[in-house]
Order: structure tokens, then sequence, then C-alpha cells
């Protein structure tokens, strides 16, 4: 099988390797910029001050002589603020891995990797893809018919998706626009799909999760209301 591709999009730091009739794309996630180091800073700090401020809560509540019911309420979310705390720095120091995609003749194999923490990246609003979770997925030559471009009202970012999927896959979810298009149209050159190309409206309605999220932030922060009176 000959794998004849286009040129990687300039400044680009896609790598291609061929092995045999397989085609590894490896998609490199982009390094911190200032912004998003200030930001993990500030996270850092607050979640220091919040396992600080817990560990200091649950030891008077131990020693003290008297615990009643609501004291093991507070205590029991207390622990649960305390490991979020964990999570979040965890989430900062966790070892990057790069996205991965293998083209292979009769599948496609998607490895989201392990991304860094961009608090800072004001294009990230759609909150559409779990920065938390390293995915992995086969699809089969059917399944690759519902692969698209969808762009965003504004038309300034493409997104690689299974749109008929249960849940939304995006791939190359953080490269540039560009590097998005190549990705596509190797993909579907690779599997002779080239009149398959398609661009499609991205539903951009704020999802479950990030509602959930929003939450949790309200109820911990009533919580330290509490604590503080």
């Amino acid at each position: 099988m000959s794998i004849d591709i286009e040129k990687i999009p300039n400044d680009s730091n896609i790598t291609i390797e061929s092995k045999g009739n397989e085609l590894i794309i490896i998609l490199p996630y982009r390094k911190s910029n200032g912004n998003d180091i200030f930001c993990n800073g500030i996270y850092i700090i607050s979640s220091l001050l919040m396992i600080i401020l817990i560990l200091g809560s649950v030891s008077d509540m131990i020693h003290s002589s008297n615990i009643s019911g609501d004291k093991w309420f507070w205590l029991l979310l207390t622990v649960l603020v305390g490991f979020l705390g964990v999570w979040q720095l965890y989430t900062i120091f966790r070892k990057i891995v790069d996205e991965k995609i293998i083209l292979k003749p009769k599948e496609l194999f998607f490895d989201s990797g392990v991304s860094p923490l961009y608090c800072a990246e004001k294009q990230d609003t759609l909150m559409r893809y779990s920065f938390t979770t390293r995915y992995q997925k086969t699809f089969s030559l059917q399944e690759l018919d519902s692969l698209v471009l969808t762009k965003t009202k504004d038309n300034s970012l493409y997104l690689l998706t299974f749109e008929k999927s249960e849940k939304s896959i995006f791939l190359a979810y953080r490269m540039r626009s560009d590097e998005k298009k190549w990705l596509y149209r190797t993909i579907l050159k690779y599997y002779s799909l080239e009149g398959s190309f398609q661009v499609m409206k991205m539903d951009e309605s704020r999802p479950r999760k990030k509602k959930i999220f929003i939450l949790a932030w309200i109820v911990i922060f009533v919580f330290f209301l509490n604590m503080i009176k």
C-alpha cells in the first residue's frame, strides 16, 4: 500500500512515521505560555492553602471532645474538598503524553494522550473536551463515515470529530485550524474517502459536566463562608 500524503503545514510540530502499511501521526501538545504558568501558579497556591485549611479543620474536629452530627457532616465535606485540592495539583504536575493517531488499513486508532492544563487558554471556551481523562478508541472503516470538520459560530475554530458517535470525540482538538484541515484530508486520502469532506456547524451549548463543575465550586464557596462564620 503506497502512502502519499500532503506536506505538513508550516511551523507545525506534527510528526509522521510510517510502519509498513500503517501511518503513525504524533500531535504534540503545545508548551504552556506565560499566562498559563501564572494561572497554574495561582491554582497551586490556592490548592495548597485549601489542603492546609482542610488539615487544620480535620485536626480540630478529631481532637474535639464532643463531635455532633453536624460536625460529622462538615468533616466529610471538608475531606471531599481536600481531595479536590489534591486532584487540582495532580492535573498540573502529571506527566504529559502527546496525542497519537494511527492509520491502519482496516481501522483508525486514536489516543488522546494527556493534555497539560491550559487554564489561561482563551480559545478553549467550548469546554467540550475533557483534559482529565485519557481516551483511547479504535474506529472501524464504517465509523470513519461520520468523521467531519465542525466549526464554531465565529468560524475561527475547526474541530475534527466523529459526530455520529454516542459522545462527540474530538481529534487534534488543540491543533491549529490548518493542522486540523491537513489531518482531515490526510485521513480521507489514506482511506480513499476524499469525496466525504464535510464541514458542519457545531452545537456550542454548555455541556452538563461544565454545569456540574460550576455548581461544585459554588458549594465549596458556601462551605468556606460557613467555616469563616
